[in-house]
């Protein structure tokens, strides 16, 4: 397997990225089979799920730029009141995420409903 990676390094550091977010869900109860997933529709442009824990702070937002061009989303209004991605450390807007092309956020934070 070193070897492959070695001889394909964009392989390589992809793989390392999906090992990275698998051990962020691994450590976020959000991401529990046994959570509430719920759709939020902010448009074709995007796709949006709220999962939901039995502690609102514990509950993450997952957004995701469908396209191949920079995107701005808003959040719907009282959603949050602040808000890091977990995949970035970043602290984002909610009254104004931007999105690159095909980026995904998950968003944790103190949430308002």
């Amino acid at each position: 397997m070193e070897t492959l990676l070695e001889k394909y390094p964009v392989h390589a550091d992809i793989l390392e990225e999906l090992n990275r977010r698998t051990g962020i869900r691994r450590n976020l109860v959000a991401f529990s089979p046994e959570t509430q997933q719920l759709v939020i529709n902010l448009g074709d442009q995007f796709f949006c799920t709220l999962r939901k824990t039995n502690r609102l702070e514990d509950a993450v937002v997952c957004l995701f730029n469908l396209t191949n061009k920079p995107q701005e989303v808003l959040l719907p209004t009282g959603l949050m009141e602040f808000c890091r991605d977990v995949i970035s450390y970043v602290i984002v807007d909610p009254e104004k995420v931007e999105l690159k092309p095909y980026q995904c956020l998950w968003l944790r934070t103190r949430f308002v409903i």
